[in-house]
């Protein structure tokens, strides 16, 4: 059989071309999209499929600063921000040039400190308060610098609490210091009860707070990751006549731990306060002997 052939003109030719690139594009964009009107056996192939997975903007960390977090960490940071100040005081009787303190906010809790010697109680016993009245009052006068006063600085603190209560003045001289005993005794006498009975509120809510690392640690620190929260240096940027020095911090909302610790010769105090910090509203917080989690030394 004889083959016909047809000559093409070469004008046409391109137009061939064109029509070719158009049919190839089509055949493309059908590859990523699917057809424009698919029927029930084309169906649409999903974008996700095609292709690597969209590259995403890194974190840049170094950007933010010590009390900034940056947007991107999480979402619910997002909603979280701004920041709100943390006004954190130390009103503390003892402060001397060896002082060294530290404050750092944490989102989860900490491990407590190991106590060294357990605080006796103070004693209640007429005759023993007596002995400690005449050494205070009269025979060995304590100066505020001394490390380790006699009886040791709680039996201080209720003496002089004691002495304001009364309104009484210490004796100058021997004739009037047993009668000064005899009428400051009862004042004494329920200052010491009053001191014992902190103490031992403190080791009570220190016992909670070691309950409380062990059980809620794991996931307090799971969901403070979660948040993006994470621990802040504090430091004391105001010191007033009277002693407190302050600190301010920004946090965001959240639950929050404020660990402290101040050393001075013969006392050592350690902090750790539960601290909630809602969406628009400034926090303070005061650390002092009473709230103390632990004191130790000449206590």
């Amino acid at each position: 059989m004889a083959m016909v052939f047809v000559a093409v003109p070469i004008a046409l030719a391109p137009w061939l071309v064109f029509g070719n690139n158009q049919a190839l594009a089509r055949e493309k964009q059908i590859a990523v999209t699917g057809p424009a009107n698919p029927t029930e056996s084309e169906e649409p192939t999903p974008v996700e499929s095609i292709g690597p997975e969209p590259v995403r903007a890194k974190i840049n960390n170094s950007s933010a600063s010590e009390l900034e977090i940056p947007l991107e960490i999480n979402a619910n940071v997002s909603k979280m921000m701004p920041a709100m100040p943390v006004y954190i005081s130390l009103d503390i009787p003892h402060h001397n040039n060896n002082t060294v303190s530290y404050c750092a906010v944490y989102p989860y809790p900490q491990p407590l400190p190991r106590i060294h010697k357990e605080v006796r109680a103070l004693d209640t016993k007429l005759f023993g308060i007596k002995t400690l009245i005449l050494q205070t009052a009269y025979s060995r006068k304590t100066m505020k610098t001394m490390a380790y006063p006699i009886g040791g600085w709680r039996w201080q603190a209720a003496y002089a609490r004691a002495l304001k209560r009364s309104g009484l003045d210490e004796p100058h001289i021997l004739v009037n210091l047993y009668q000064f005993i005899n009428d400051i005794l009862p004042y004494c006498h329920e200052e010491c009860k009053r001191s014992n009975e902190i103490e031992e509120k403190r080791v009570e809510r220190f016992k909670r707070a070691e309950a409380e690392y062990s059980e809620t640690r794991a996931d307090t620190e799971t969901e403070a990751t979660r948040k993006g929260m994470v621990p802040l240096g504090v430091k004391y940027t105001k010191f007033f006549p009277n002693g407190v020095r302050q600190a301010v911090v920004k946090l965001i909302p959240g639950q929050w731990w404020v660990i402290a610790t101040h050393k001075v010769p013969g006392l050592t105090y350690y902090w750790q306060e539960p601290l909630s910090v809602h969406p628009g509203e400034p926090a303070e917080i005061v650390l002092n002997e009473e709230n103390a989690l632990l004191i130790e030394g000449a206590w």
